[in-house]
């Protein structure tokens, strides 16, 4: 990733070749974290751009010419955006961030009109990785520097993270992924290897 625009491969996997995207933002810092939708319409791609200076955009049309629309929120600390997690459409986010001293978990029902913190009582520690489960948006799971941290009220005002670490003790998670077809969730650490959890 570069300072104000993306590289778009195509022809995967035999006639593999690569441009560069203008997303004409004004940034001067590189983006740090780019995320597929998959609510796009048939024929079209949509994204969701975070950067190191903690700007939001969604971009439509990414595959073609890009529409971008800045939807960081008014709150937003200056800071890295590790993750963006999307939900049953694209009014729905999860915004996570990588730095100490700042909150870290961020949640939109309306496209990014509007924002809420939802770190409550997360510890001081970067967020590496969001994502929503496929059945509830009111339940969220984190990788985070001390492991991995779940919830089931997302969508409460007081949301309470629990700390799941059974097996896999205090350790940095890097990234989460998960296997719809029976809701087993990977998480990559860094210096424990891979670690695997059925999310009920």
């Amino acid at each position: 990733m570069q300072a104000n625009r993306l590289l778009r491969i195509k022809g995967i996997p035999n006639n593999i070749s690569g441009s560069y995207i203008n997303l004409n933002t004004g940034l001067s810092v590189y983006f740090s974290a780019v995320e597929y939708s998959l609510n796009s319409p048939a024929g079209t791609s949509t994204l969701f751009v975070g950067s190191l200076s903690g700007n939001l955009y969604r971009v439509v049309n990414a595959h073609t010419t890009p529409e971008v629309t800045e939807i960081t929120g008014d709150e937003f600390p200056v800071g890295a955006i590790s993750s963006i997690a999307v939900g049953p459409s694209d009014d729905t986010l999860l915004v996570t961030f990588s730095n100490y001293g700042v909150s870290s978990v961020w949640q939109t029902y309306d496209g990014g009109a509007s924002w809420v913190e939802k770190e409550a009582n997360l510890p001081d520690i970067p967020v590496r990785w969001a994502m929503y489960h496929p059945n509830s948006t009111s339940h969220a799971m984190l990788a985070t520097e001390l492991g991995v941290w779940t919830t089931s009220n997302m969508n409460e005002a007081e949301t309470q993270w629990v700390q799941d670490i059974e097996g896999l003790a205090n350790v940095r998670v890097d990234m989460l992924q998960m296997r719809l077809s029976d809701n087993t969730v990977i998480a990559a650490t860094h210096g424990r290897g891979l670690a695997t959890a059925v999310w009920d």
